[in-house]
């Protein structure tokens, strides 16, 4: 490499700043053959930066830095020779350092993936709607294979929960579809051999709706059961009256299942089951109370019932009656 020719200039401010008297432009030939193979290449590196090879002339200003250290405020060969060392050190130095970190970094990394890839399978997949495994946010690049590898693992969990969830609920609208289309010819053979003529005629016209053909065979359902007493729900006088109360406050409700009964009672569910087979039937409590009553002990006023429910068909029916115990 032949000799290069550098021009640096330097203001007035920038050398009364640094203290001496000269300013302006200064050339400052460098002798590549002086410097080591670093500071060669240093040399080399600064010309692509700054200037050209092919005239070897670059032009820097007094200060200004090239990555590492400031340009000499007074420059000579020497000067900017050991400049352009000092430079190369500097650089292999914070190359060294930025080297280590990245070591550091990868390694820090290998650990995360290593910890990752340990993991319990159930930790590395996302249970929602449909299972899916959860890839690391980051992973070294070394274990990719390791990391694919675990992250298979986890989609044949996740496609065996997901085969099983998809078959489940296949099985559930087939069976909800099957319920449905037999609810359907029950409501139909009912209006055809059992509803009355005026159901029917209303049916041809389309103006029976549902909600009036299921009522009529909620009627036929608790017919055996027409002799018995219906229950009749608290009102708030009901309350009011029951514990001396202005007409004003208000009343609060709660039903519950009872907690004791009396021989009367279990006479009742008794009759019921037999008048009505496949029926089922509990014991249950209305209670009702002032609004502004706050503690367990404030006084109620109950009312019993008998809950009768049975199935008939794809129908569920249910329908209460009066219970013989307590007293409002």
């Amino acid at each position: 490499m032949e000799n290069v020719t550098l021009t640096l200039s330097t203001t007035a401010a920038e050398a009364a700043k640094a203290g001496v008297d000269q300013y302006g432009e200064t050339t400052v030939t460098v002798r590549p053959s002086a410097l080591s193979p670093s500071g060669q290449d240093m040399l080399v590196n600064l010309l692509a930066v700054r200037g050209s090879l092919n005239t070897g002339s670059v032009v820097y200003r007094a200060g200004l830095q090239f990555g590492v250290l400031p340009v000499p405020a007074v420059p000579t060969t020497e000067s900017v020779e050991q400049w352009v060392e000092a430079c190369a050190m500097a650089l292999a130095q914070k190359i060294n350092a930025r080297e280590q970190e990245e070591i550091a970094g990868e390694k820090h990394l290998i650990a995360k993936t290593q910890a990752w890839c340990a993991r319990p399978l159930e930790e590395i997949i996302q249970r929602a709607d449909r299972w899916a495994p959860i890839s690391p946010y980051s992973f070294a690049a070394a274990m990719e294979t390791e990391v694919n590898a675990r992250l298979a693992e986890a989609q044949k969990v996740c496609d065996a929960h997901n085969a099983e969830v998809t078959a489940r609920n296949e099985k559930i609208t087939a069976a909800r579809a099957a319920a449905a289309e037999r609810r359907s010819e029950q409501l139909t053979q009912w209006l055809e051999t059992k509803a009355s003529e005026g159901m029917r005629k209303r049916a041809v016209r389309g103006l029976l709706p549902e909600e009036d053909l299921i009522a009529a065979i909620r009627n036929e359902t608790f017919a055996p059961l027409a002799e018995l007493k219906r229950f009749e729900r608290l009102t708030d006088e009901d309350v009011r009256r029951g514990l001396d109360a202005d007409d004003d406050q208000d009343v609060d409700y709660v039903t519950r299942g009872a907690e004791s009964a009396h021989d009367e009672d279990i006479g009742l569910m008794e009759r019921i089951e037999a008048l009505l087979p496949g029926a089922t039937c509990t014991l249950t409590e209305h209670a009702g109370w002032l609004a502004e009553a706050n503690g367990r002990d404030d006084p109620e006023v109950t009312r019993y019932a008998v809950k009768v429910a049975i199935k008939v068909g794809e129908l569920e029916f249910t329908r209460e009656y009066a219970a013989n115990q307590g007293e409002e």
